[in-house]
């Protein structure tokens, strides 16, 4: 075997351009391959990160079926928050938010403008260790103390309202006991969140201020969780909800349902990408043996004819293939896995005009970087050493067919 082995080695250098050629397009495959599926899983952790550390979060717990109509009678006490979810070492961090729904008005009586939004009470505190709004701010600063009036507006509500930082807006909406409730906040920054519906909607406050406005004191509509994987929220809010009684844990997956779908798919995208990359990479690989076994016909049919077995001449051709393929995986393995470590610093920027786009219900930055992984380039590499292999078969089986009088004959 190391006769053939050795054999197949020097075989494969007889005609270094022809080698070297079909070498290139297996390694230029992988390394794309490589790149591409790095990109792929870079833009769908992007995703899940930017639309749940910014605003969703990983889970949440609520009242049974608030998620459903969003009713602000489902509510509960500010201080239930489970003590299994307070011990166990997977939350990084709770917040409580209370939920409202009012119509802003800003501006003089002659020239007054209103919009309805959602009015959303938080802890700054808090919400510090669950998302990432505070980051978001483009003018002005966050709200200031409990109890106080400040308003953080979204960039494009705040257009519409024709106010900033300083401006004052009447809020006016319902309450739990179904009364008027009425507040007048003063705008104390701008928020930009990267996503339109938000930036055009949402109106954060001081959470005991909400709570006063809607007749909600002691109470919080949510308790949204950071975990330490978004991955593992499905599996975490099962094993949490058999522990607490009398409220509903539901995993983001459930609250971005567009997301989730993209994410479970996401191994059909790189199975697919794989495919196309190889198939491109089969036609050419064995329209180069093949053509390689007709310019060493003589070469095949004297071998034959001194005695070398027609299983044996097989085992050569795939040997040659094998060693190829193998040659070229690792080196475009190595070429592919260095330009993925590159791209994490140093990411490919689809639009200059803005950082992030809007999809799904989440933000996702115009900026691609890799997130490499090892299946992200073991598995491109593992693949094409298998394919040299496999597609050799076919030459291999053709010359195993050929008496080497036809051969001798042919050429």
């Amino acid at each position: 075997m190391s006769l053939m082995m050795r054999l197949s080695f020097r075989n494969l250098w007889r005609n270094k351009r022809r080698t070297l050629l079909t070498m290139s397009a297996m390694a230029t495959a992988t390394a794309l391959l490589i790149v591409t599926m790095g990109l792929t899983s870079g833009a769908m952790v992007d995703s899940i990160h930017s639309a749940t550390g910014l605003y969703h979060g990983h889970a949440k717990i609520t009242a049974p079926s608030y998620l459903e109509g969003r009713d602000i009678a489902l509510n509960l006490a500010d201080d239930a928050l489970p003590a299994a979810v307070k011990t166990d070492r997977q939350v990084l961090g709770a917040a409580g938010r209370v939920r409202g729904f009012a119509l802003l008005s800003s501006g003089n009586e002659d020239d007054a403008q209103s919009q309805p939004a959602e009015l959303l009470g938080v802890d700054p505190a808090e919400e510090e260790h669950v998302s990432s709004l505070s980051k978001r701010i483009t003018s002005g600063s966050v709200i200031e103390g409990a109890g106080t009036t400040g308003m953080l507006l979204g960039t494009t509500l705040a257009k519409r309202l024709g106010a900033q930082v300083g401006s004052e807006v009447v809020a006016m909406g319902q309450s739990v006991d179904g009364s008027v409730a009425a507040e007048i906040f003063q705008v104390s920054g701008l928020l930009d969140s990267g996503d339109v519906m938000l930036n055009g909607s949402l109106a954060l406050v001081d959470r005991k201020t909400l709570q006063r406005m809607l007749g909600m004191e002691g109470r919080i509509h949510e308790w949204v969780l950071k975990l330490q994987s978004p991955f593992q929220a499905r599996e975490w809010t099962r094993s949490m909800q058999a522990t607490v009684a009398g409220m509903e844990v539901t995993p983001w997956q459930r609250i971005l349902p567009q997301i989730a779908n993209m994410l479970d798919k996401s191994g059909v995208s790189k199975a697919l990408t794989a495919i196309i990359f190889y198939f491109a990479v089969i036609l050419v690989t064995v329209n180069t043996m093949y053509m390689a076994q007709l310019e060493r016909m003589r070469e095949f049919a004297v071998m034959g004819a001194i005695g070398l077995k027609p299983r044996r001449l097989m085992s050569l051709i795939v040997m040659e293939g094998a060693m190829m393929s193998v040659i070229a995986a690792l080196a475009g393995g190595l070429g592919g896995a260095l330009l993925s470590l590159h791209m994490v610093e140093h990411p490919l920027v689809m639009a200059q005009t803005s950082e992030s786009v809007s999809m799904a219900g989440t933000t996702m930055s115009t900026a691609m970087r890799t997130l490499p992984t090892w299946d992200t380039i073991v598995l491109p590499v593992l693949l094409m050493m298998l394919l040299g292999g496999l597609i050799s078969f076919f030459p291999a089986w053709k010359l195993g067919r050929l008496r080497p009088v036809d051969a001798l004959r042919e050429v």
